[in-house]
C-alpha cells in the first residue's frame, strides 16, 4: 500500500490480457478528437495486446473502416467518443449500422457527460453495444 496525499492507496490489479479472437490480437478503433484520449487509451488498450487504430471524429471513423475492409483488416472493436466536431458519434454510430460490413460490429460509446442512468439508457437505444465513462 502507498500513500498520496494522506490516503492509502491500494494497489491496482494486474491487467489481464484481452483474449485472442480466432487466434488473433484484438483490433480496435479508438475514435476521439481529444489527442490526449487517444493517446492513453491507445496504449492502455496495446498495452493489453490488442491492435490500435485511431479516428479524429465520426467522418474519419468511416474512412478508417472503410480503410481496414480494403485491406482486409477486421475492426473488432470501436470505442467511440460521443461529442466531437464534423460527425458526432451518435451520426457515426447511425451510419455504421446501415453498413453491412459493419452493422455487427461493437461499438461502445466513450463519454464524460453522461448521466448515470438516462444518458446510458439513450445512448443504448441508439444503437451502442455499450457505454464506458470518461
Amino acid at each position: 500500500n502507498a500513500e498520496y496525499m494522506g490516503a492509502v492507496v491500494e494497489p491496482s490489479p494486474p491487467l489481464v490480457p484481452i483474449p485472442l479472437v480466432a487466434e488473433r490480437a484484438m483490433t480496435v478503433l479508438v475514435v476521439d478528437d481529444t489527442q490526449t484520449v487517444r493517446t492513453l487509451l491507445g496504449a492502455m488498450l496495446a498495452g493489453l495486446g490488442s491492435q490500435v487504430l485511431f479516428a479524429v471524429d465520426g467522418e474519419d471513423a468511416l474512412a478508417q473502416l472503410e480503410a481496414a475492409r480494403a485491406l482486409r483488416i477486421e475492426i473488432d472493436c470501436v470505442l467511440m467518443d460521443l461529442q466531437m466536431p464534423k460527425m458526432d458519434g451518435f451520426q457515426a454510430m447511425t451510419a455504421m449500422r446501415l453498413h453491412t460490413q459493419w452493422r455487427d460490429t461493437w461499438v461502445i460509446a466513450c463519454s464524460a457527460s453522461l448521466d448515470e442512468k438516462s444518458g446510458r439508457e439513450e445512448v443504448m437505444k441508439s444503437g451502442f453495444d455499450d457505454v464506458l465513462p470518461k
